[in-house]
């Protein structure tokens, strides 16, 4: 409890508090007072810098790494089916030196499309649960999106297309999911 106090969000102090309990049962017989949780904590410089690096990705982050990693399948024309990661069909889409339809068509099939400087993602998407599918973002993934730097929602664009289907999106800067070295849009 003390541990959560000093450090950044409530999680990193359960996970950095266990450690130090098991610590402190090593080293005493009793529970520790406040005041000497505090002592403690100050005297272990580790447990601020754990809280540091444990603290440095947020779940929004983490739900966006996951759904880049996620594997989409394609087919080329001759039918042979083959596998693309997402953040490798947005970079195909994205670089204008490239134009890969196919990879701008498959994402939008997914509710995902690429529109001025910005990933767009459909909140209405049954493809993006899916890639998501087991996770704690399955059915909290536009919540997670909206915890993200610079994440929008439609509010001046009242609807938008993904392919036939026509709803409200969540964006977000396409530097925040594509990495700019080879982004062109």
């Amino acid at each position: 409890r003390i541990l959560s106090e000093t450090v950044s969000s409530r999680r990193v102090g359960d996970t950095l508090g266990a450690a130090l309990a098991g610590l402190v049962a090593l080293h005493h017989d009793r529970a520790l007072e406040d005041t000497e949780a505090r002592e403690l904590i100050a005297r272990h410089e580790w447990t601020t810098e754990a809280a540091a690096s444990l603290s440095t990705t947020s779940d929004a982050e983490h739900a966006l790494s996951y759904l880049k990693q996620a594997v989409i399948k394609l087919q080329d024309d001759r039918g042979a089916s083959y596998d693309r990661t997402v953040a490798e069909l947005l970079a195909q889409a994205a670089n204008e030196f490239v134009d890969d339809a196919g990879a701008r068509k498959r994402l939008m099939r997914a509710g995902i499309r690429i529109e001025d400087q910005m990933v767009w993602f459909f909140n209405q998407s049954e493809e993006i649960p899916k890639l998501f599918a087991g996770q704690r973002w399955e059915s909290s993934w536009r919540e997670a999106f909206n915890g993200l730097p610079g994440a929008t929602t439609l509010a001046t664009k009242k609807n938008m297309r993904f392919g036939l289907l026509v709803g409200r999106a969540i964006g977000l800067p396409v530097e925040l999911v594509i990495p700019t070295a080879i982004t062109t849009v």
